[in-house]
C-alpha cells in the first residue's frame, strides 16, 4: 500500500529558532536529536521524519507530547499497520528511498509526494507484531547497553571459561612408561 493510505502525514508549523533551552517538550527538527520547547502541537504515537538538511530522512519513533519544525514530517493515525512494524521497515528502506528521491540543491530535501507514494508491504497484523517482537529483541541486544552488553559479556565469559578449562587440563605424563 502507499504510505498515504496507511497514515496521516503532516508537518510541524514552527521555525527551528522556536526552541528553548529548558523547554518541557521535545522539539523535533531536521537534526538527529530533538531540542526542547515550551509548547506542544502533537500528542500522539508518531514516526517523525527529518525533511531536509544533512540528516534528511532521519527517522524517530516518539509517543507523547511534542512539537515539530515546519520541514519535519509527522506520521500518525496508522491504519492496517503496526507502528513498530513501520518503524523497522522505514529504518530498513525509507531513508534509501528518500536519499535516491531527495531534491538536490544547496540543501537536500524531500516533498510530501515522496512520502505519500512510498510503497509498504502490509502483511497480516499478527505477522507484523511477530516481526516487531523479533526485531525489537535484536535491537535491544545491539543498542541497549543494559541488556545487550551484559548478555554478550556473559557469553564471552562462558566461552573463555570453556576454552581455559579445556586448554589447561593436562593429563599427567607417567615417568618411565
Amino acid at each position: 500500500m502507499a504510505l498515504g493510505e496507511i497514515c496521516d502525514i503532516t508537518t510541524g508549523k514552527l521555525n527551528a529558532n522556536a526552541m528553548t533551552e529548558n523547554g518541557e517538550y521535545p522539539f523535533f527538527t531536521c537534526d538527529a536529536n530533538p531540542f526542547k520547547i515550551d509548547t506542544f502541537a502533537f500528542d500522539t504515537d508518531a514516526i517523525i521524519v527529518s525533511g531536509n538538511g544533512s540528516q534528511v530522512g532521519h527517522i524517530t519513533h516518539y509517543k507523547g507530547k511534542f512539537n515539530a519544525y515546519q520541514r519535519t514530517y509527522v506520521l500518525s493515525n496508522f491504519h492496517y499497520a503496526d507502528i513498530g512494524f513501520l518503524y523497522h521497515f522505514f529504518n530498513a528502506f525509507l531513508r534509501n528511498h528518500i536519499l535516491k528521491s531527495a531534491k538536490k540543491g544547496s540543501v537536500p530535501y524531500i516533498t510530501l509526494p515522496m512520502l505519500t507514494g512510498f510503497e509498504v508491504p502490509i502483511p497480516p497484523l499478527e505477522e507484523q507484531k511477530r516481526i516487531v517482537s523479533i526485531l525489537d529483541k535484536f535491537d535491544a541486544l545491539v543498542n541497549d547497553l543494559t541488556s545487550g552488553l551484559p548478555a554478550e559479556l556473559s557469553a564471552r565469559r562462558q566461552q573463555y571459561e570453556y576454552y581455559r578449562d579445556r586448554l589447561l587440563s593436562f593429563t599427567p605424563i607417567l615417568q618411565g612408561a
